[in-house]
């Protein structure tokens, strides 16, 4: 009887033994991976990090030597005295220029900023595409070395030509070092490199197929027989150079292969219940969809408002409404890291409401001085196919007179149906705006947007960044700004981050600006401060209620 005792006992601790075992096993060996995949994706995204603020870098030069281009060719006559002193003040704002030229219609080089040349030099630039070219490494008569231009139409019909300094060029890409990799400035029709640092390689398959028009990123084998992770960035500013950086994957992943030992005396302290019930609790934790119940019960999401201006004078007329979650363990999240999950999990219809809500109550001294304040919130397509949320809104609506919803083009086409166009009617009726977000970027027709009930076009950053470069961007603001007009719709232009793009969007006669420039995204406390200073009748602030954070990053 004793030996019977001892067996049951034995195989009462084994089996919870081995479970506890085989569970640690799985759960360590998972973890291991999630964690391995983690590490690569942060190592790829620090990579591709370096590639994009180099075509950021480039960006911002070029697009600083097309205005003193611009402003060169309407600078009077070429090799004229009163020019020549032009020119010098130009070299001296732009470092990495080492001189200036300029051709006739003839492509004879007249002179440049210090000296006319006799005879005139020939000169064999071909002008690509209209605005802003870059050609290069090319020979001239006048030098030893393979130059690069930036150049444009002169108002005579010659050219106006900026030559980079070749170090300046070369040492933009100096300071990735790999010993297997490369960093390059190539041309985006072709993948030939233009200034390059490293050992540069092409792709053995399909991957990328060159024309590059948007940034890319793969994983794959180059014609040096070894895998790599390449990603290529193009620039804005000059569509036909990208900036290609490449790490062949031995090395990117050196050193993240590690197993940390404590995980076995972790493993072993816990076996049988303590462990499972850890392991329970580690699931409960990780579950995204649990943790936006929680966090929308908790009330952690809060909102930021950035500024709405009028065209004509900058005043602020209104607010986009953002949202921010205050994480309990990892800090403030952005958008991207909660609304598409909400958006699958019909969450975002709650949380959405809760942020009305919150505009209402945070906004009160605002809406007591002017009660059509416009107020913009991001909707999408769960709101408004379902009717007890529209319902809600509307409920809402006569304490925000100013209510504007905004989607986004691409979700209105996708998901258009009648019942999505009887919604929109209804808001409407109900005296709410609809704002069709990032427009531009899908494919929406003219047609199908006369037959919606829209009431602004809020056109997408990408093209206002585009401003004061020749990208073909820049004149698609020109047509939503006219299609607009055409439909009686307002007019919003996102993400003005310069002066010198806020007076173009104002000379274009775009009605509202959005932007950095006019303002970062902001607590409900700064921002009524804000809005009271431009009133001189209420220096005094209102009682309002304090933001759920006193400091976040702007995004």
């Amino acid at each position: 009887m004793a030996r019977s005792d001892r067996k049951a006992t034995i195989k009462l601790l084994i089996i919870p033994l081995m479970i506890s075992i085989v569970v640690t096993a799985i759960a360590t060996v998972s973890f291991y991976y999630y964690e391995l995949d983690n590490r690569k994706a942060l190592k790829r995204t620090a990579l591709a990090q370096s590639a994009i603020t180099l075509s950021e870098k480039l960006d911002q030069s070029f697009t600083d030597v097309n205005f003193a281009l611009i402003e060169s060719a309407q600078g009077g006559q070429p090799c004229q005295s009163n020019h020549t002193g032009l020119s010098q003040q130009l070299l001296l704002k732009l470092p990495h220029i080492s001189e200036l030229r300029y051709t006739d219609a003839n492509n004879q080089t007249l002179c440049n900023n210090w000296q006319q040349f006799s005879p005139s030099l020939s000169s064999h630039t071909p002008l690509l595409h209209k605005g802003l070219n870059f050609f290069g490494p090319h020979l001239i008569e006048d030098r030893a070395e393979p130059i690069y231009q930036l150049f444009r139409r002169h108002q005579d019909g010659g050219q106006v030509q900026a030559v980079l300094h070749r170090v300046w060029l070369k040492n933009q890409v100096k300071f990735f070092h790999s010993p297997l990799g490369f960093m390059a400035i190539i041309n985006s029709d072709s993948g030939v490199p233009v200034v390059i640092n490293g050992k540069y390689s092409m792709p053995l398959n399909a991957d990328p197929t060159f024309p590059i028009n948007e940034s890319v990123s793969f994983e794959g084998m180059l014609d040096n027989g070894r895998m790599h992770y390449t990603f290529i960035q193009p620039l804005t500013t000059q569509p036909t150079l990208s900036v290609a950086i490449s790490q062949d994957l031995d090395s990117l992943y050196a050193g993240i292969y590690g197993f940390n030992a404590s995980w076995i005396g972790t493993a072993g302290a816990g076996v049988t219940l303590l462990f499972l019930l850890c392991f329970q609790l580690q699931r409960k934790l990780n579950d995204p969809i649990r943790q936006l119940r929680s966090a929308i019960r908790r009330r952690e999401f809060f909102n930021l408002y950035q500024p709405l201006v009028r065209s004509s004078d900058h005043r602020i007329i209104g607010c986009e409404v953002l949202m921010r979650w205050h994480h309990p363990f990892k800090g403030v999240l952005p958008p991207m890291t909660f609304i598409p999950l909400a958006e699958r999990s019909e969450l975002i219809k709650e949380m959405t409401l809760q942020q009305i809500d919150t505009v209402i109550r945070e906004l009160a001294p605002v809406l007591r001085l002017t009660p059509t304040f416009k107020v913009s919130v991001n909707i999408c397509a769960a709101h408004i196919n379902d009717p007890a949320v529209i319902d809600a809104i509307i409920a809402r609506a006569p304490k925000l007179k100013g209510l504007v919803l905004e989607i986004t083009e691409h979700q209105v086409v996708e998901h258009s149906s009648p019942k999505i166009q009887q919604a929109l009617h209804r808001l409407r009726d109900a005296g709410i705006k609809i704002s069709m977000d990032d427009f531009g970027t899908g494919y929406c027709g003219l047609s199908y947007l006369s037959s919606l009930p829209i009431d602004v076009l809020k056109a997408d950053r990408s093209f206002v960044a585009a401003l004061g470069t020749d990208s073909i961007n820049a004149d698609v603001l020109k047509t939503i700004l006219q299609l607009a007009q055409k439909l009686g719709m307002e007019a919003i232009a996102e993400g003005v981050e310069k002066h010198e793009q806020a007076k173009m969007l104002s000379q274009m006669g775009f009605d509202v600006q959005q932007g950095w420039l006019h303002g970062y995204p902001v607590s409900a406390f700064e921002f009524v401060e804000q809005y009271l200073q431009q009133r001189p009748e209420q220096r005094k602030p209102l009682p309002i209620a304090k933001p759920v954070t006193e400091s976040v990053t702007p995004a």
